[in-house]
């Protein structure tokens, strides 16, 4: 009966959302491994926890909903295992990393592997409500300048990605990394 008495740790700390940070090959890309590396710096104010996954990390299944309660008896008031699962396993945010140029040649062909992705992440997460985010690392060479006149048409250009991978504007970000010698 000891257990009974123990606090769980989960219930001793201070919760702390999980991002889960996808696609990014911090053993053969250094721009991903200093992106990592500035992420996971342990800061005492942190108010969130990131996790590195891969592309094709399964997630916890959410279990269904009953039709009625009418007649369910609780087991207690928290399940054993709900704290650690919602804290360390199923993510507030997923941000999904791609190497996409503006200028690419093979813009659209990315556009399709980068829409896969995104599925494949919907998929494994199985209707939960985590936010996915989109971070295009693009070359700082073909960054847009203060007084770039294309602009206008890659604002346009983010705009139809958008709806392409059905993500709300904010949720998009453009990195700019410079190039790896």
């Amino acid at each position: 009966m000891a257990w009974a008495c123990a606090m769980p740790e989960e219930l001793s700390i201070v919760p702390k959302g999980l991002v889960c940070l996808a696609n990014l090959d911090t053993r053969h890309q250094p721009v991903h491994r200093s992106i990592w590396e500035l992420l996971d710096k342990e800061r005492p104010s942190a108010q969130l926890r990131y996790r590195l996954v891969d592309i094709d990390e399964q997630y916890p299944h959410s279990k269904a909903k009953r039709a009625t309660y009418e007649w369910y008896v609780p087991k207690g008031i928290l399940k054993t295992n709900w704290m650690h699962k919602h804290l360390h396993l199923v993510p507030s945010l997923i941000v999904i990393f791609f190497e996409l140029d503006w200028n690419d040649p093979l813009f659209k062909d990315k556009q399709n592997e980068l829409r896969s992705q995104i599925e494949m992440v919907r998929t494994s997460l199985d209707g939960r409500a985590a936010v996915i985010s989109i971070v295009l690392l693009q070359n700082k060479n073909s960054f847009p300048t203060v007084d770039d006149v294309y602009s206008s048409e890659r604002d346009q250009m983010a705009n139809t990605l958008c709806n392409y991978f059905d993500i709300q504007k904010r949720s998009l970000c453009v990195l700019p990394v410079l190039p790896q010698p």
